[in-house]
C-alpha cells in the first residue's frame, strides 16, 4: 500500500495509538494503527472501499479499503454515551471514494462531555503503521501521512 492511499480521516493532530487513554487501542488490543486529537467535524473516507458496519449511534465505522486494509475509525472514546453527538452519513455495505463523508460529529461537544476527544484508526489485520507527521495538526484529506505494512504470512 502507498503511503498516498490512506488520507487524514478528521482534522488534528496525529498522535501514536500508544498515546490512547484506553488499553484495548493504547496496547493494540485489537491492532495497530494511529490516533487523532480531533478538532473537526467532519469524518472522511481516507480510502476508497465499502463500509463493513456502522456501530450504534455512529461512534464507530468499519471500512473495507479497496487497497486491502480492512479498519474502524473510533470517534473519540465514550461518544456512544452522547446521544446525536455523531451522525453517521453512510450505511454498511455502501460504496465510498476518497474524502466521502462517513459521520458528522461535535468535537467541541465531545471534547467538553467526555475525558478524551481522542480518535483511534485501528487496523484490524495485523498491519503495522508507521508515522509520517506524528505530532503535526492535519486537515482532514491530508496525504502522506502514515505508510502501511504487512507480513506475509
Amino acid at each position: 500500500m502507498k503511503t498516498t492511499d490512506f488520507l487524514m480521516p478528521i482534522k488534528g493532530t496525529l498522535l501514536s495509538i500508544e498515546q490512547v487513554p484506553d488499553e484495548i487501542f493504547s496496547e493494540r488490543v485489537m491492532g495497530d494503527g494511529f490516533a487523532i486529537d480531533m478538532s473537526g467535524n467532519e469524518v472522511i473516507s481516507p480510502v476508497n472501499g465499502t463500509v463493513d458496519s456502522v456501530f450504534p449511534g455512529g461512534h464507530a465505522v468499519c471500512i473495507r479499503g479497496d487497497c486491502g486494509a480492512d479498519f474502524m475509525i473510533h470517534v473519540g472514546l465514550e461518544t456512544y454515551k452522547l446521544e446525536g453527538v455523531n451522525k453517521p452519513k453512510v450505511k454498511a455495505g455502501q460504496r465510498v471514494r476518497q474524502g466521502d463523508l462517513l459521520i458528522k460529529t461535535n468535537a467541541r461537544r465531545i471534547r467538553k462531555a467526555t475525558s478524551s476527544s481522542i480518535t483511534p484508526v485501528v487496523f484490524l489485520h495485523g498491519e503495522t503503521v508507521n508515522l509520517l507527521k506524528e505530532n503535526q495538526l492535519l486537515d482532514a484529506g491530508a496525504a502522506n501521512i502514515i505508510s502501511i505494512s504487512k507480513e506475509d504470512s
